[in-house]
Formats: structure tokens, C-alpha cells, sequence
């Protein structure tokens, strides 16, 4: 007894040494309706088919037996506030344009709100660039069979990240000469490679009754910040500003181009604001910017979209190794689809719809075997009245291929790296459970910066206990424990088992939110599943 429990915990301990550094994982997706109610605290309970996916030693624990089971869920996790961001600078993306034209062609005069909107943009890329910002959307479901210590199924899984790149050093807004293909540049349509630069159009010098009454306040503060520092700053942008022109005519020119524009006298006090509050931001971005050889038409910063959908069919096999303790395992023959999209952020406001076709368009198919293995300890029959388990999936390292538009972006295959799960489950009494679940290695997502390594309890009551009516209730906390900070969720479940035929719910919400859009929030984390089961 004593050499097998040696063999068990090196064995467990290389899993750990070798394999706990980071990779991607699917951890971010709790599968199953039952597991989900729990807080994903499932893998020393493991039980009827949901044992295959936690961890298949709990198939030996089935002295006999059936149960077909039908699960479907999905599920979505805000890593930052990455769609605020982004429709920020969408909104603007028509001002961005007439910028462009400007520095272009050099032809007229820029507007206040024009400026603004340069100031805003640079202000969200900074916020979406930030490290983890991003976007996780997750789906699953399947079908699977469960004979005795046996389990055979045909399972789903979906993984999408959505993660900003951002270019964030340089704001030129002078003459400029680029080159390069004009599909990879900030606009999709035709750029000439020389860039007359923005310029200030005496023309507009003198007041209007615009400039004399309604925004009176706005211009003066304006003008107090062009002689503080904005005119030297558009100076050193490369705004070409015609000598001898006053703060108060260059106030002039911004105002009454707006005017002229059809900017609204609102829109216009909002971007006086705005340049007035991000004093900091401007002066750090231009004092950064090299004359002429990054015009900011020419900006990058992108949305990059990069998933995988994995189909596999799998079987599970547990067994008895010595008295209560337990070993199981899972082989998986799955199917990859990788795709990948980048979007740039101002080129248009991103739509959903149209994203999504790009992402899909660029794919790659490639096909990989996976190997689970598990162990329990069942010691339920004793005064723990416990179990506890270890759960090491995908073991050898599945590898999946990437399209060549990912190729192109020097992004690397997909690969599954193993995950590492521990639980404990305690049994109070027959009809209630209590569990734990830790992840025992840091399982990098596809949001490049952003660690998902859990630790969740969760709980299980039978309200009704009898043969033919089973009512379970069950609650779950999940907690990053990466972050300091406090990144958790909870999880609510509710089963109705009638003759045993079964119908599964549960739902998971996180205690934080995160702004979508301007004045709408949702849960950080938010995910649900359904199920529909036959247990016998």
C-alpha cells in the first residue's frame, strides 16, 4: 500500500513539475449543467457521464448502470473594458476620416471636434491596450452515453478570444511620406504615399456670432490653453500654423471650421473639454512622436480575434487499483478549426455580424489525439465521509494548426497543454454535498497576459430525496486566484429528476461588471447551460 501511494503522488508530482507553466487551457468553461451549479467544484464528486470530462476515475465508481445525457451551454468573460473602448472610437470613425483628409491633402482647416476626436481615440487605445484587456466567449454541448464504467460521447467546445493590439506612440499630424500596401493602413481605401500635413486656414480667422455668445466660456478656455500649451504642442504634431496667428485667431479657426462643419454648440463645449482634461495624454504622445515617419492615418492598433472549435469523440474507462482508490482515463480523437480575424479599430465601427464572417473565413482544420487521466480516493464509507481527487487533462499536448492569415501575424499554433485540477468533496449527510476544486497549474487563455487559475466551492441538497423525485439545489463561488484583485463569480443550479428522467439548469454571474457602451454595463463573467439527461 504503502509503494502505490508512492507511485501515485510522483506521479501526480511530475504531471505538476513538467507540465504547470503557462499554456492555454480551456479552464474559462466549466462543462456541464451540474458542475457549472457547483462552482466547477466537480472533480473529486465525479459521477455518471460528467466523470468522463472531470475526471473519468469516478467511472469506476458506477457498480452498474446507464445515463444518456444532453448538455448545452455558453458562456462569456470581460477581461477588461474592451467593447466601450472599441465603440468609442467606431462612433468617431467619420471625424477619423476627415482627419485623414486633411493630413492628406492639406486642403482646409481642422475643426475642434476633430481634434478631439484624435484625443479620444488615443485615450481608449490606451485603455484597451492595457495588459489582459480583452474579451472571452465560450460554448459547448454535446451527447454522450454512460454504461457501467464505461462512457463514450461526441462533445463540442468553443474558445474565442478577443484581444486589442494598440499602437500608442505616435500622433503626427504634419507632412509625412509612408509606403507600404495601403490594405494594411488605417483606411481601406487608396492612400497616396505623400501627406501634405494639417494646417491652420487663415481664412477663418475673424469671429462669428457662434464664437461671440453661446460659447464664449469654451473659447476663452481654449484660448488660456493655446497660449499655455496647445499651440506649441500642435507645433510639435506638425500642424503647420502661419506666423504671427494669435491664440485667439487659432480659437477662431477651430470654432468656426466646427461651425461650418455643422458640429452642434454641445458637441463643441465637449471637445474643448475633453483636450482641456487630457492636457497629460496629448503632451506624452506628441513629445513621443518622430517627425514624419508614423503620420497618425497610418496607425495599426487593431482588434485581433483568434478561437478554436474542437469536436471530439471520446471514450472513458475507470477502474479499481486497490480497495477505495480509484484510476480512470479518457482518450479524445479531436477535431481543430482555428480562425483568426484583425480588425482595425479605426477603420469603421466594428459590427458584429461582419466580424464574425472575416473570423470564420480565416481557418485552419487539423486533427490531434488528447489523453485524460484521473485518480480518486473514495472515503466516503469512513469518519471523513470524503472524497478526494486529481484530474490531469490532455496530457500529451494536443497541437493544433493556424491559418496563414494568423501565420502572417507571426501568431503560434494552439496548443492544448495539460490542466491540472485537485477537489475535495465532503459528505455531511446522504442527501448533501460539499465541495473544493483548485487548479494546480496557470492556465494561460486566449487573451495573451491573462491567467485563469481557479479555486471554487460549491454545494449540493437533495430538497426532495425520494426513488422516483430527486430535487437538488445547488450554489458555487469561483475566484481567480491569479488576481489580487477580487475577480470572482458566483453559480446557482436547480435539477428536476422525475422518474429519471432529468432537466438541469444553472448559471454562473460575476461579482463585478464591466461598461459595454456608454451608460450600459454587464457581469464581468456571465455563462449558462441546460441539459436533458435518462439516469438509471
Amino acid at each position: 500500500m504503502n509503494q502505490l501511494f508512492k507511485f501515485i503522488f510522483l506521479f501526480f508530482s511530475l504531471f505538476i513539475l513538467i507540465f504547470a507553466i503557462p499554456s492555454f487551457a480551456d479552464s474559462t468553461f466549466i462543462f456541464g449543467t451540474r458542475p457549472l451549479g457547483m462552482g466547477g467544484a466537480y472533480t473529486a464528486i465525479a459521477e455518471n457521464y460528467y466523470a468522463q470530462y472531470w475526471n473519468p476515475a469516478g467511472l469506476a465508481l458506477n457498480k452498474g448502470g446507464f445515463d444518456f445525457q444532453l448538455p448545452f451551454g455558453a458562456g462569456a468573460m470581460f477581461t477588461g473594458n474592451l467593447l466601450e473602448s472599441v465603440n468609442n472610437i467606431g462612433n468617431l470613425a467619420t471625424k477619423f476620416s476627415a482627419i485623414d483628409t486633411l493630413q492628406k491633402t492639406g486642403a482646409s482647416a481642422p475643426d475642434i471636434s476633430q481634434l478631439s476626436a484624435v484625443v479620444t481615440a488615443m485615450k481608449n487605445l490606451k485603455d484597451i491596450g492595457s495588459n489582459s484587456s480583452g474579451f472571452i466567449t465560450t460554448a459547448g454541448g454535446g451527447m454522450g452515453i454512460r454504461i457501467g464504467k464505461i462512457s463514450v460521447s461526441a462533445n463540442n467546445y468553443m474558445y474565442v478570444g478577443v484581444k486589442p493590439y494598440t499602437e500608442f506612440n505616435e500622433l503626427w499630424l504634419g507632412s509625412a511620406t509612408i509606403s507600404g500596401s495601403s490594405a494594411n493602413r488605417l483606411f481601406s481605401h487608396a492612400l497616396s504615399d505623400t501627406y501634405e500635413g494639417i494646417k491652420i486656414d487663415t481664412s477663418n480667422v475673424n469671429f462669428t456670432s457662434l464664437t461671440n455668445t453661446a460659447l464664449s466660456e469654451e473659447k476663452a478656455a481654449l484660448v488660456t490653453q493655446l497660449n499655455d500649451w496647445l499651440k506649441q504642442d500642435l507645433v510639435k504634431a506638425g500642424v503647420e500654423i502661419p506666423a504671427g496667428l494669435t491664440s485667439d485667431q487659432i480659437a477662431n479657426v477651430l470654432l468656426n471650421v466646427a461651425d461650418t462643419n455643422g458640429v452642434t454648440e454641445a458637441d463643441i463645449q465637449k471637445s474643448i473639454n475633453t483636450i482641456v482634461e487630457n492636457k497629460e495624454l496629448i503632451s506624452t504622445l506628441i513629445n513621443a512622436s518622430s517627425s514624419g515617419s508614423n503620420p497618425f492615418a497610418n496607425n495599426q492598433s487593431n482588434i485581433t480575434l483568434k478561437g478554436i472549435n474542437i469536436t471530439e469523440l471520446s471514450v472513458g474507462y475507470g477502474r479499481q487499483v486497490y480497495k477505495d482508490m480509484y484510476v480512470g482515463g479518457n482518450v479524445k480523437l479531436m477535431t481543430g478549426t482555428v480562425g483568426y480575424y484583425r480588425q482595425l479599430v479605426f477603420d469603421k465601427k466594428v459590427e458584429m455580424k461582419d466580424t464574425l464572417s472575416d473570423f470564420t473565413k480565416f481557418s485552419k482544420q487539423s486533427s490531434q489525439v488528447g489523453i485524460d487521466v484521473g485518480f480518486i480516493m473514495d472515503k466516503r464509507e469512513t469518519p471523513l465521509k470524503g472524497k478526494f481527487g486529481i484530474m490531469a487533462k490532455n496530457i500529451n499536448k494536443p497541437v493544433f494548426d493556424i491559418p496563414e492569415e494568423a501565420v502572417k501575424y507571426n501568431e503560434q499554433k494552439i496548443t492544448l497543454n495539460p490542466e491540472i485540477r485537485a477537489g475535495a468533496a465532503f459528505y455531511p449527510a446522504k442527501f448533501w454535498s460539499i465541495s473544493s476544486d483548485i487548479d494546480l497549474t496557470d492556465n494561460v487563455t486566449l487573451i495573451p497576459g491573462y491567467i485563469s487559475k481557479t479555486f471554487s466551492i460549491g454545494t449540493e441538497i437533495n430538497m426532495i430525496n425520494k426513488s422516483w423525485i430527486n430535487i437538488p439545489l445547488r450554489a458555487g463561488l469561483i475566484k481567480n486566484i491569479s488576481y489580487q484583485n477580487n475577480e470572482y463569480s458566483y453559480t446557482l443550479g436547480l435539477g428536476l429528476n422525475l422518474a429519471h428522467f432529468v432537466i438541469d439548469i444553472s448559471g454562473q454571474m460575476g461579482a463585478q461588471s464591466v461598461n459595454i457602451d456608454q451608460g450600459a454595463s454587464l457581469p464581468k463573467t456571465i455563462s449558462g447551460q441546460f441539459s436533458l439527461s435518462l439516469n438509471f
